[in-house]
């Protein structure tokens, strides 16, 4: 992917989307896919404009064979991806509801934070759905998990987007 975002996402028996990752530029979509050789039981939604190239999968596989420094670089990003899973599934065995939304505005604020004026601005378009999908808590509680987070002055939310005025509290 040369430009855009893409979210991967499921769909529980309840019929929730449950987002699962969003791909950022550079991201060979779907490679977990292509190199475990597994079917895809996912989908995938574009939140921005796209810039895509599209090539065989075997072709993908023969350039990594081909380019170790690629596919170093590619191992590192699975091996913090799956740290930043582990670390997901860490927060949703035993966290709380505030400690899951403070946990997930870091992960999101290290893959899309961009620094601005005022604080750290996520730049993606998050409802509190989305974020309760995330965190698998009910939008009504995360939304109240937010509004604490806000009246705190560590958060505050513009419209779709969220600036963490103060990311050392989210610790």
């Amino acid at each position: 992917m040369k430009n855009g975002l893409v979210r991967q996402y499921i769909i529980s028996e309840n019929g929730d989307e449950v987002t699962i990752n969003i791909f950022r530029p550079g991201s060979f979509l779907p490679i977990m896919l292509i190199l475990s050789n597994q079917s895809n039981k996912y989908f995938f939604e574009a939140e921005t404009n796209l810039e895509l190239f599209q090539t065989p999968s075997e072709k993908v596989v023969k350039f990594l064979q081909n380019e170790p420094e690629v596919l170093f670089d590619l191992t590192r990003r699975f091996a913090l991806a799956i740290n930043g899973l582990a670390t997901r599934i860490e927060e949703l065995s035993f966290g709380q509801a505030l400690e899951r939304i403070k946990s997930l505005l870091l992960y999101l604020a290290e893959k899309f934070g961009k620094e601005t004026s005022n604080g750290l601005t996520i730049n993606l378009t998050l409802t509190h759905k989305d974020i309760a999908a995330w965190t698998n808590l009910t939008r009504e509680t995360a939304s109240r998990q937010l509004e604490k987070l806000s009246k705190q002055g560590i958060i505050s939310i513009k419209g779709k987007k969220i600036i963490i005025k103060n990311p050392q509290k989210l610790l």
